[in-house]
């Protein structure tokens, strides 16, 4: 049976790691592990980061990690919260744990090594708390590096939720696969609680929203016809902010949909718009943030109706967006004519009753 890329960097940085080794950065562990960006980045959502310990100018740690963040809302690994792999000091154990940077809580907070050690630990278990008892299960609220170092004491007390794999026994691959998508789902639901908290300022819990530092401003942005007629000559240039995981996305979907026989282009300010045989259709891309699947579909509806109102009368309106949206607002948006796409992994998934739509996933 083949090893996936995941199973082999975890069992080899787990087996040849070495922080006193005489290459240093060169040694082989260490280079797989700046090799994980390249290696791992298919197995995390478009737009993720995929980052590692080790970097130069740094002593090597006596716990090496892997970790995934969405930049739009974790600016660092030391930042926000993020999905991490982390090597316990023996290199016996490794765990797959939602965690939480400290630099916030240094630079914005002020706060000593003790104190964050400390609100680490209370956060963690204010968003463990309000996690459902479902999507948690089976997870350990507690990690154990073996070390009694600053920078693991910190990762132990970051901990939302773990995983544990013992080496000796690793899990088949399709196990590691499902419980990184697993925790990646986690990882938005954290994010949702945790700005649910900044914002409610609740007692006890120190923290910052962790909405995305760039948000996208809806709509045709000062444009202000005056009648019904002409009206397209007056649109004057406005700023449309993207996140860097939405522009990803756009940039990904625009070769897609040449390989199917469409022309893409991005005329400002619509984010996709497809020509072919003399038809047009608008896209919208959305990001879901905070697990807000009414908001994405709202501002989506919107400014499609906005778009073609305005710039394509006749065009064909597509919703696409950066995870499913479930069922019953592809019903909803399919009632409007509005089709949908979504991302599946790194593969489209469509509405299997829009003729159009389907041509995409052929």
């Amino acid at each position: 049976m083949s090893v996936s890329p995941l199973s082999e960097v975890l069992q080899f940085v787990s087996a040849h790691y070495d922080k006193n080794h005489a290459s240093g950065y060169d040694q082989p562990a260490q280079e797989t592990l700046d090799s994980a960006p390249e290696k791992l980045k298919s197995y995390v959502p478009i737009g993720f980061e995929v980052g590692s310990s080790g970097q130069k100018n740094f002593r090597l740690p006596a716990t090496p990690w892997i970790g995934f963040r969405n930049p739009d809302v974790a600016p660092s690994f030391q930042q926000g919260i993020y999905v991490v792999y982390l090597f316990d000091a023996h290199l016996k154990t490794v765990y797959l744990s939602l965690n939480q940077g400290t630099e916030d809580l240094k630079k914005k907070f002020g706060l000593g090594e003790k104190e964050q050690i400390e609100t680490l630990h209370v956060r963690a278990r204010m968003i463990r708390d309000l996690m459902p008892d479902a999507e948690k299960s089976g997870t350990l609220a507690q990690i154990d590096l073996k070390s009694d170092l600053q920078r693991p004491a910190s990762y132990e007390a970051g901990n939302i939720l773990a995983l544990e794999y013992s080496i000796s026994a690793f899990p088949p691959e399709q196990t590691l696969v499902s419980d990184l998508q697993r925790f990646v789902k986690l990882y938005d639901r954290a994010l949702q609680i945790s700005n649910k908290l900044s914002m409610e300022e609740r007692t006890g819990f120190v923290g910052v929203h962790n909405a995305p530092n760039a948000p996208e401003v809806a709509g045709l942005a000062g444009f202000n016809p005056k009648s019904d007629s002409d009206y397209v000559t007056e649109i004057s240039a406005c700023t449309i902010v993207k996140t860097r995981r939405h522009e990803k996305i756009v940039r990904m979907f625009g070769p897609y949909a040449a390989t199917r026989g469409f022309h893409p282009s991005t005329p400002h300010p619509v984010d996709v718009l497809l020509s072919r045989d003399g038809t047009n259709w608008l896209i919208e891309v959305k990001v879901v943030y905070d697990l807000n699947y009414a908001e994405a579909v709202r501002a989506a509806i919107g400014q499609l109706l906005e778009y073609r109102h305005f710039l394509h009368p006749s065009a064909h309106l597509i919703a696409l967006f950066d995870k499913p949206v479930g069922d019953g607002y592809v019903g909803f948006l399919r009632n409007l004519g509005i089709s949908v796409i979504w991302l599946s992994g790194d593969k489209w998934s469509v509405s299997s009753d829009d003729h159009m739509v389907t041509l995409l996933a052929t």
